[in-house]
C-alpha cells in the first residue's frame, strides 16, 4: 500500500472515529434531559461537618449515611409549571443530630423547619448540653452534591445551673433573618422560672444575645405565673408571637400576644387575647395575610364541656380581636392542630378529634378557610381502626395541593392526654380536591412529624424524631424531590 493510501485511511478512521463519539454524547446528553434527577447509590457517605460559632472552627464530626428511599425521575417533557408540582414523595433522608429526649421537637404546632432563598433549611429542637436541655438550631446546606450539617454541636444560647429551655419556634423573614422563640428559665436553679426567650440571625450560625421579650412579673412557684409554648410569625407586617401563660390576674393559663413592627429590635407590651378567667386557653398559632389582618388559633373548652379549636380575628395588627368562634365538632374532645396559609390567604387547618365517651379511635380532620369563611369538617382518612396522633400540614405553591402528616398507633396512650410512646409516620399528599395522590408509610419509633408550612418547586421538606438501636432518638429530615 502506498503511503499516500495510507494517509487516506487514517484520515478517514478518524472521521469516523469522530462521528461515532459525537453520536454517544449526543445520546448521553439526550438520557440526561429526560432523567434529570440522579438516582443515588442507597447508602451514598455524606460527610456532616458542624461550625463552632465561637471561633468558626470547621469540625468534621461522624459521618452519616444518606437514603435514597425511591428513585428520584422526573420527566423533563413535561411543562415547567407541571415540574413544579410535587407528584410523588419520593425523598432524601437525612439524620442530622441525636438527643436523649423523644419531645425535642414539641408538637408538630410549632413550626420547627424553615427554608431561606438559597435553599438552606434551618431546624429548631432541644437537646442537653452540659447536663441541661438547650435550644439548637442545625443548618442544612447543600454545597456541590453532599448535604452539609452545622450547628449541633453548641446551643443557640448557654444558660447553666440546672435551667432547660424548651419547645423553640422558628421563622424567617423576607431578608432571610431569622427569628427564634422559646420559653425557660434564667434564674439559677429555679427551673421553673420560665418566660418567653428571644433572638435572632443572620446566617443560623451567629445568634444575637438572647431576651426576655415579655416579662411576666411575679412568679413565685411552679403553679403561678409560667410561660410556655410560643408561636412566631414573621410578615411585612411586623413579627408576631404567641403563647399560653399566667399572670397576675389570671390564674389559669390564657393566649398572650406581642408584636415587633422594627424588625424585632423592640417589643410591645404584652396582653391577653380575649381572656376567659375560669378557662384554660393552650397551644395558640398566629398566621398574618396579605391585608394585614391576624388571624389566631388554640384549643379550649370555653364552657363547652370538651376543649375545642377556637379562632379569633384582627384587622388591626392586634389592637382589637373578635370573639372566640369554634371551629370544631363539640361531640369530640379537639386539640393538637396545625394550621398554615397559602398565596391567596387560604388558611388550611388540621387537628385531632375523640370521642371520650364511646369507642371511636382518634382521628385527623380538616378544614379550610377563605374569603367565604370556614368550609365544612372534612376526615382526612376514612379508615378508623387505628389513633391517629399530632398531625401537620403544609400547603404547595399556588394551592395545587398539601401534604398532610400524623404519627398512627393501636394503642391509645392516655387519650385524650395523649403521649405516645410509640407510632408510625403517615404522610399523604393531596391535590387541591382532597384526592389522595401518594402516601408514605414509615413504620417504628416515630415521633411528632413537623412540615415546613409552604413549599414551592418542590421544597417540601419534614422533621421528625426516631428511635434509634442505642435507645436515644435520631432528628431525621426528609426532602421531598
Amino acid at each position: 500500500m502506498s503511503k499516500k493510501n495510507l494517509t487516506t485511511l487514517i484520515e478517514i478512521a478518524a472521521v469516523l472515529i469522530i462521528i461515532v463519539f459525537g453520536f454517544i454524547v449526543f445520546n448521553a446528553e439526550e438520557k440526561k434531559d429526560i432523567v434529570n434527577i440522579e438516582i443515588m447509590d442507597e447508602k451514598e457517605n455524606l460527610e456532616q461537618i458542624d461550625i463552632n460559632y465561637h471561633n468558626k472552627e470547621v469540625t468534621p464530626v461522624n459521618n452519616d449515611i444518606t437514603k435514597n428511599i425511591a428513585p428520584k425521575i422526573k420527566n423533563s417533557n413535561k411543562s415547567e409549571q407541571e415540574q413544579m408540582v410535587l407528584r410523588e414523595l419520593n425523598h432524601k433522608e437525612l439524620v442530622i443530630d441525636q438527643t436523649d429526649d423523644r419531645r425535642a421537637l414539641g408538637y408538630p404546632g410549632q413550626r420547627k423547619i424553615v427554608r431561606n432563598k438559597q435553599g438552606d433549611y434551618f431546624i429548631a429542637y432541644r437537646k442537653k448540653y452540659q447536663g441541661d436541655h438547650q435550644i439548637y438550631v442545625a443548618k442544612l446546606s447543600k454545597v456541590d452534591s453532599d448535604w452539609r450539617i452545622s450547628g449541633t454541636r453548641k446551643p443557640v444560647a448557654f444558660f447553666p445551673g440546672d435551667l432547660d429551655q424548651r419547645v423553640p419556634s422558628i421563622d424567617i423573614d423576607e431578608q432571610g433573618t431569622l427569628h427564634l422563640v422559646w420559653y425557660g428559665s434564667d434564674q439559677p436553679y429555679r427551673k421553673n422560672y420560665r418566660q418567653i426567650k428571644y433572638t435572632q440571625s443572620q446566617d443560623g450560625l451567629n445568634w444575637q444575645p438572647w431576651r426576655n421579650i415579655a416579662q411576666v412579673q411575679g412568679y413565685s412557684n411552679y403553679n403561678l405565673y409560667w410561660q410556655e409554648h410560643p408561636y412566631i410569625d414573621c410578615g411585612e407586617n411586623g413579627i408576631y408571637i404567641v403563647w399560653e401563660g399566667k399572670d397576675q390576674q389570671f390564674q389559669k393559663q390564657q393566649v398572650k400576644f406581642i408584636k415587633s413592627t422594627d424588625k424585632g429590635q423592640t417589643w410591645s407590651e404584652w396582653k391577653n387575647v380575649n381572656p376567659m378567667a375560669n378557662k384554660t386557653q393552650s397551644r395558640p398559632l398566629i398566621l398574618q395575610d396579605s391585608k394585614k389582618n391576624l388571624h389566631l388559633l388554640m384549643y379550649a373548652s370555653l364552657g363547652q364541656g370538651e376543649q375545642q379549636i377556637q379562632y379569633a380575628k384582627s384587622k388591626d395588627q392586634g389592637e382589637t380581636w373578635t370573639d372566640w368562634q369554634s371551629l370544631s365538632n363539640s361531640n369530640f374532645d379537639s386539640r393538637h392542630f396545625s394550621a398554615s396559609m397559602d398565596e391567596q390567604d387560604r388558611i388550611y387547618l388540621v387537628w385531632r378529634i375523640y370521642d371520650t365517651a364511646g369507642e371511636k379511635k382518634a382521628q385527623i380532620m380538616l378544614r379550610t378557610m377563605d374569603e367565604n369563611g370556614w368550609g365544612d369538617i372534612r376526615a382526612v382518612e376514612s379508615k378508623t381502626d387505628i389513633n391517629q396522633f399530632f398531625p401537620g400540614i403544609a400547603v404547595q405553591n399556588q394551592s395545587q395541593g398539601y401534604l398532610i402528616a400524623w404519627i398512627a398507633s393501636a394503642q391509645a396512650f392516655g387519650l385524650p392526654r395523649e403521649d405516645p410512646l410509640q407510632g408510625d409516620l403517615n404522610l399523604v399528599l393531596f391535590d387541591k380536591n382532597l384526592n389522595k395522590k401518594d402516601k408514605l408509610t414509615s413504620f417504628g419509633n416515630i415521633y411528632y412529624p413537623s412540615l415546613i408550612e409552604n413549599f414551592q418547586n418542590q421544597e417540601a421538606a419534614m422533621v421528625f424524631l426516631r428511635k434509634n438501636q442505642l435507645g436515644t432518638y435520631d432528628i431525621v429530615v426528609n426532602l421531598f424531590i
